[in-house]
């Protein structure tokens, strides 16, 4: 009978440690070993960041791995902001869709700021380390403008400026030289042969 007692108080602890050991798989054995690249890198505000992930069957990335998926794969990677930042989203998730078969992309668009690029954005925690083959987070700087930066508008409009001020003085030269009168030129005759 005591052993019996002592069977029954072992199921639910062998059972409860079971689940633990089972539990504290890493969330990425659900996603084979893969790698992130950013395309610009360092894009303007509004331009449109491409997002390249492909899985691999090894943590060096040697070897593919054929990894299929229907549908967009969601929550694997999440760019969030870092810092304030008023009427901005805090979290801008990548949709991905297989392009093929180890090969996914994602596209989107982010405000100005900076931003930190998470791979398994809802697993452990956003400083968690997956450890070798899956990425590092990635910075990323979003500019404001790819062009002139915030400079954009008063070099437009000292442009336009100084445009005006050359039609003006090209327009004040021609009137005066209209105005003088010319020495006349008596012509002379030609002879025909």
């Amino acid at each position: 009978m005591v052993a019996t007692r002592r069977l029954r108080q072992l199921i639910p602890a062998l059972l409860g440690a079971g689940l633990i050991f089972a539990s504290a798989a890493p969330a990425a054995a659900k996603m084979p070993y893969f790698s992130v690249e950013l395309d610009p890198a360092q894009p303007a505000a509004g331009e449109l960041i491409t997002v390249t992930v492909r899985t691999w069957a090894d943590a060096e990335h040697s070897q593919q791995y054929g990894f299929t998926y229907e549908g967009p794969l969601t929550e694997v990677v999440e760019f969030q902001r870092r810092g304030e930042g008023t009427g901005v989203p805090a979290l801008v998730p990548v949709p991905l869709r297989m392009v093929e078969a180890d090969l996914f992309r994602g596209a989107v668009t982010l405000p100005v700021g900076e931003w930190r690029l998470w791979a398994f954005p809802h697993g452990r925690g956003a400083d968690s380390d997956y450890g070798p083959g899956y990425p590092s987070p990635i910075d990323v700087v979003v500019r404001q403008d790819a062009g002139f930066g915030g400079w954009a508008v008063p070099v437009t409009l000292g442009g336009a400026l100084a445009a005006a001020v050359v039609v003006v003085i090209a327009f004040a030269t021609r009137w005066q030289t209209m105005r003088v009168p010319r020495a006349r030129v008596t012509p002379r005759p030609t002879s025909m042969p």
